[in-house]
C-alpha cells in the first residue's frame, strides 16, 4: 500500500514538472507584462504626485503676486512644470500682442475714449487666438502626462487572453497522447482475496 502511494506521488510530481514549451512561453510573456505594468503604474503614480506638488507650489506663488508680471517672474523661479510652461506661453503671446503692457509702459495709445482696444486689453479676436494657443499647449501637456498609459490598457486587455491561451494549451497537453498524459496511470488492481467464513 505504501509502495503504491509513493509511486502515485512520483507520477504526480513528474506530471507537474513537465510543462510544454508553449505554456512556458505564455507564462514568460505574462510575467514580463506584469513587471512592465507594475513599473508603469509606480512611475505614473510618482509623476502625478510630483505634478500635484508642483501645482500647489505654483498656485501659492501666483496667488501672492499682485501683478501678472510679478506672478510670471515668481512662477519662472519654480522647477519646470506644466503650469509655469502654460503661463509662460500665455505671457509671451500677450507680450507679442501688447508690447510693454506688462511693465506698464504700454504700446501705442488706443483710440480716444478708451474702449475695448485700449493698451491693456485684448479684442475678442485676440482673446480667441489666446484661447486657441492655450488649448494647444494644454493638449500637448496632457499628451505628455498620459505617456505610456495606453500601454497599461493594452497589457490589461491582452493578458487575460494570453492566460486563457495558456489554459487551453495546458488542457490540450493533458488530454492529448503526450508523454505527460501517458505517465498518469491508475495503479494496477489487485485481485480480491477470497473471504473467509
Amino acid at each position: 500500500m505504501l509502495f503504491r502511494y509513493e509511486a502515485r506521488s512520483h507520477d504526480a510530481v513528474g506530471t507537474g514538472a513537465h510543462v510544454q514549451r508553449e505554456t512556458q512561453f505564455v507564462l514568460g510573456i505574462l510575467a514580463v507584462f506584469s513587471l512592465v505594468s507594475w513599473y508603469l503604474i509606480v512611475l505614473k503614480w510618482w509623476q502625478f504626485r510630483r505634478m500635484r506638488q508642483l501645482a500647489d507650489r505654483f498656485l501659492a506663488e501666483v496667488e501672492k503676486a499682485p501683478r501678472l508680471e510679478e506672478a510670471y517672474h515668481a512662477a519662472m523661479r519654480l522647477p519646470p512644470s506644466p503650469y509655469n510652461r502654460l503661463l509662460r506661453e500665455a505671457v509671451h503671446f500677450f507680450s507679442e500682442l501688447k508690447p510693454g503692457s506688462l511693465k506698464g509702459t504700454g504700446g501705442p495709445p488706443g483710440p480716444p475714449g478708451g474702449g475695448a482696444a485700449s493698451s491693456g486689453t485684448l479684442t475678442p479676436t485676440q482673446l480667441e487666438a489666446l484661447r486657441m494657443v492655450l488649448a494647444k499647449e494644454v493638449a500637448a501637456e496632457r499628451d505628455t502626462a498620459a505617456r505610456f498609459i495606453p500601454w497599461l490598457a493594452t497589457f490589461g486587455s491582452v493578458s487575460p487572453l494570453l492566460g486563457l491561451l495558456g489554459t487551453v494549451l495546458g488542457v490540450m497537453d493533458a488530454s492529448s497522447g503526450s508523454p505527460s498524459a501517458a505517465r498518469v496511470t491508475s495503479p494496477p488492481s489487485r485481485p480480491a482475496s477470497p473471504k473467509r467464513w
